[in-house]
């Protein structure tokens, strides 16, 4: 009953909460709503709308600079400082879904913001007020929070790991979310998960997934990696992206 309960048909995305004793919907659509997505398994619950969920991510937390926490036309965007913010640390839950939407665009569209950040600003912020916020004036850049905050610093390596390099993590191990993005090859060293430290490299050469290698060997008829290799040594995992679709 999950969807029944929070989809907002029209709006196409959750609404924040319910009243239990009265069923009332409080009608606001912050994307720390996305909380249940920290766990992979909570994709069962929102799977079916994923694209739909992702087009209003896009149209309506999606800026040139930065990702809002709440709409500019939701009513409860001024309760909070942070409510019309970008707060970095849910950035992942944004790439989690645009990710297995195969929203290319808005996966780049983070991404050029996230460098704009950190070119304005030298640092990832605790947050970043996007009232008023103008790309060119400086000054505007200034209306933020702490300067070093370890869970966006973490957040946003988790974005790159998850949203541009496609390396998801459940309880079964390391899986590919396969997905070509218009970028050079990614390449992350020392990503350590259940003590093994892996090499992670992404050749992009076209649209399709054509390869998963684990330490040069193909996977076959899976994208998931092996617990076998969760033995704390090194490894290199590579996942390459061409013309043919002969990957798993």
């Amino acid at each position: 009953g999950f969807l029944n309960t929070l989809w907002d048909e029209q709006r196409g995305f959750l609404v924040d909460a319910v009243d239990a004793d009265t069923g009332e919907r409080n009608l606001t659509y912050p994307i720390f709503s996305l909380l249940f997505l920290q766990s992979s398994l909570g994709l069962a619950l929102v799977r079916e709308v994923l694209p739909v969920m992702a087009r209003f991510m896009v149209a309506h937390l999606q800026t040139g600079h930065g990702t809002r926490m709440l709409p500019s036309w939701d009513l409860r965007r001024g309760s909070e400082e942070v409510g019309a913010s970008w707060y970095p640390h849910w950035d992942l839950y944004l790439l989690k879904v645009l990710r297995r939407a195969g929203e290319r665009d808005g996966i780049m569209r983070w991404l050029n913001a996230a460098s704009q950040g950190l070119r304005r600003l030298g640092y990832v912020p605790e947050f970043l007020r996007m009232d008023g916020l103008v790309a060119e004036d400086a000054a505007t850049w200034r209306r933020h929070g702490a300067a070093s905050n370890l869970n966006c610093v973490t957040g946003w390596y988790h974005c790159v790991l998850e949203g541009l390099c496609g390396i998801d993590v459940d309880p079964g191990g390391m899986n590919v979310i396969p997905l070509d993005l218009p970028l050079g090859p990614l390449h992350l060293r020392g990503v350590k998960h259940k003590g093994t430290r892996w090499d992670v490299r992404i050749e992009q050469g076209g649209s399709l997934l054509e390869e998963i290698r684990v330490d040069g060997t193909p996977l076959r008829g899976a994208a998931k990696v092996p617990v076998t290799y969760d033995d704390g040594g090194e490894h290199e995992l590579c996942v390459v992206y061409g013309q043919s679709a002969t990957g798993p």
